[in-house]
């Protein structure tokens, strides 16, 4: 794959998924495009990524918003594209003159979602809005007049407000008081810290069980005891072993069965994912989607980055990158409970370590920070192709993993 990929999540008022917005970016001539690569590059991406499947796999099945340059719209290059499966999202820096307007309104009217970005009652935009169907106003750089707006304005219009770089809790408990429908941004890593925030009892056994499971001292017979003392985490660990992911003829019914069949390394890395899913019972799903995504991208690019023999634990430290914000208590207070090799603890903390860098460039991708991205991977010649397809292969995994040990069937 010739670009990278990554996807922001959108949540409804309840953290549901409403839909992903793509962001992705492409190499050019002149070194690294700073901007979502536009026109040909764009074009080309996208339908690469809809033949391909490859936004499928991004979005799990859910709505993609995907960025399109006015004149690419202009182009038709949207009617190839079932609408149930996008949302367009017209580009900041495109001219809304009339043949885009045009253009957005037939689309429109064929059922697909309109919507634009950084919405703050300009008059361009103002003209524009019978052709939308959402306005995005950015959470992080508009000023209170234009968010009390678009709801006072726009609501009784039947338009749908997405409130964009939604980055902090208090933003997000602010633009959900106004009112607005979705909610896009990194609001959902951050850890609710309060003074007096004790660890659910629930929370708690199952806080002391990742501990005991992550003792160098775990062998066969004391695992199979640790995991036969917890009804949740027998049964989605029966359930792995028996899903699709396996793809076995014969059922598991027992622990010591699925410890022979799987392996003691192999147990105690699902015994490990599994309390993480039922650490985040009460956050929202996407939350243990990232974490697994990380856990398997930094594994993956372990091979390639010259760090194959520490690929467990840079599993594990992508695993708990965001244990914080599971248990909305500050890492260093969980780590004095649960036994890392320090390496992996140090990164967790914020300092200096092998593998600090490689957790840094998960994050950056992540977040579709494209330049900072590339500079950490030229360190460990990690091409572009290689980084889409280990953090592709990472999110196929996830929800593997999701649907095999979470599903509620």
């Amino acid at each position: 794959m010739e670009f990278l990929i990554t996807r922001h999540p959108v949540f409804n008022k309840n953290m549901e998924v409403h839909s992903y917005l793509l962001d992705f970016y492409s190499d050019n001539a002149n070194g690294f495009d700073k901007q979502p690569a536009f026109e040909q590059k764009i074009s080309k991406i996208i339908t690469d990524g809809i033949l391909s499947g490859k936004f499928e796999e991004l979005t799990f099945g859910k709505p993609a918003q995907i960025i399109f340059p006015g004149n690419l719209l202009k182009s038709g290059i949207a009617d190839l594209i079932p609408g149930e499966f996008i949302k367009i999202v017209i580009a900041d820096n495109s001219d809304l003159d009339n043949n885009l307007y045009q253009r957005c309104n037939d689309l429109k009217k064929k059922g697909y979602d309109i919507i634009l970005k950084n919405f703050s009652f300009k008059r361009d935009q103002v003209d524009f809005l019978p052709a939308l169907s959402m306005v995005e106003v950015d959470c992080e750089n508009t000023g209170d007049y234009v968010k009390q707006s678009a709801v006072r304005k726009l609501k009784n219009q039947n338009f749908a407000l997405i409130a964009g770089n939604v980055f902090c809790k208090e933003c997000f408990s602010e633009m959900l008081s106004l009112d607005y429908d979705l909610f896009e941004g990194d609001f959902f890593k951050e850890a609710n810290f309060t003074i007096d925030n004790d660890i659910k009892s629930s929370k708690i056994n199952h806080l002391q069980i990742l501990k005991e499971v992550n003792s160098p001292d775990a062998d066969f017979r004391k695992l199979e005891s640790i995991i036969k003392r917890d009804v949740s985490l027998s049964y989605r660990l029966l359930k792995l072993v028996n899903s699709s992911f396996y793809n076995r003829t014969n059922e598991i019914h027992s622990i010591r069965d699925a410890l022979t069949f799987l392996g003691l390394e192999t147990i105690k890395k699902w015994t490990i994912l599994i309390l993480l899913g039922n650490l985040g019972s009460d956050k929202p799903l996407e939350l243990l989607y990232t974490s697994l995504t990380r856990a398997k991208f930094m594994e993956n690019i372990a091979y390639t980055a010259g760090y194959k023999e520490h690929k467990e634990n840079l599993y594990i430290l992508g695993l708990f990158s965001l244990l914080d914000v599971f248990l909305d208590k500050p890492l260093s207070d969980i780590l004095n409970n649960i036994s890392l090799e320090k390496n992996v603890e140090e990164a967790l903390l914020g300092h200096k370590s092998d593998f600090s860098n490689l957790l840094l460039l998960t994050r950056e991708y992540e977040k579709g920070n494209w330049e900072k991205t590339m500079s950490i991977a030229s360190e460990y010649k990690l091409e572009n192709n290689i980084l889409s397809e280990k953090y592709l292969n990472a999110n196929r995994w996830s929800r593997e993993i999701i649907s095999s040990c979470f599903s509620k069937t």
